[in-house]
C-alpha cells in the first residue's frame, strides 16, 4: 500500500458503537505501507472502533503517521512491526475527538525508529473522551524518535510496561531499503541482536547492549 493521499488502511465506521457495524478482527500483515496521508494528518493504519483487530509483520514507513488506535477500539493487537522515518508518531493509541476510550490494546515486539513524534503514545492528548484504558507495551524497542523520554509518552488508565528498551550507537547497522518515492536507497539503522537484551536500571547504560525504558 503506497502513495495514497488519505490513509493506507482506514478501517472506521462512525456512529457503530453499540451495533454490529464496527470494523472487528481484521487482521493487516506482511505488508510494506509507504508515502501515504500526502494531503492529510492521517496514518498508514487506522483501527477505529471495533474489536480484535491486529497489525503484525509489517513495515511501515515515510507515511504522516505510523499506526493509529483509537475511537473506542478494543483488543487491538499491534506486533511485530518495523516502523520507521514516520512524520509524526510511530505507534498512537488514544485518539477519538469525543468518541469512547480505547481499551486493552496490546502493543509488543515492535521496532521504532526515526519517527519524528513519539515511538509510542498512549495517551488522549487531552481530549474529552477519557485516557486509553488497560494497554500493555511490552518488548517494544525504539530509538532516534523525536519526542518523549526513551520515545514514550503514557498517560494511559491502568498500563502495563514491561522490558521496553532503547539502544545505544553501539547496536545500530545499516540495512537498505529502497526509497520507492526517489527510487535511491536508504539505510535505516536496526539493532544487531535482539536477543542480546542485557537488562538495567533506567539510568544506566552498558555499551553495545540494551538500555531499559521501563524500571
Amino acid at each position: 500500500m503506497h502513495d495514497t493521499r488519505g490513509y493506507g488502511f482506514h478501517l472506521y465506521s462512525k456512529g457503530c458503537e453499540g451495533d454490529d457495524r464496527c470494523p472487528e478482527r481484521n487482521t493487516i500483515r506482511n505488508s510494506e505501507i509507504y508515502n501515504t496521508g500526502t494531503a492529510s494528518f492521517s496514518a498508514g493504519i487506522l483501527f477505529a472502533f471495533g474489536d480484535g483487530n491486529q497489525a503484525h509483520g509489517n513495515i511501515i514507513r515515510h507515511n504522516n503517521s505510523g499506526i493509529t488506535v483509537g475511537y473506542g477500539a478494543s483488543d487491538a493487537k499491534i506486533y511485530d512491526n518495523k516502523i520507521y522515518e514516520n512524520g509524526y508518531n510511530g505507534i498512537s493509541n488514544g485518539s477519538g475527538w469525543g468518541n469512547s476510550p480505547s481499551s486493552n490494546v496490546v502493543i509488543e515486539n515492535n521496532i521504532i525508529a526515526s519517527n519524528g513524534g513519539y515511538g509510542i503514545l498512549n495517551s488522549s492528548e487531552g481530549v474529552s473522551h477519557g485516557e486509553p484504558i488497560g494497554t500493555v507495551i511490552r518488548n517494544n524497542t525504539m530509538f532516534n524518535n523525536g519526542l518523549g523520554v526513551n520515545g514514550i509518552l503514557d498517560t494511559g488508565i491502568g498500563t502495563t510496561r514491561s522490558n521496553n528498551v532503547t539502544a545505544d550507537v553501539g547496536l545500530y547497522t545499516p540495512i537498505k531499503s529502497a526509497d520507492r518515492r526517489t527510487g535511491s536507497s536508504r539505510s535505516p539503522l536496526w539493532p544487531v541482536q535482539r536477543r542480546t537484551q542485557q537488562r538495567c536500571s533506567a539510568q544506566t547504560t552498558f555499551p553495545g547492549r540494551w538500555m531499559a525504558v521501563d524500571k
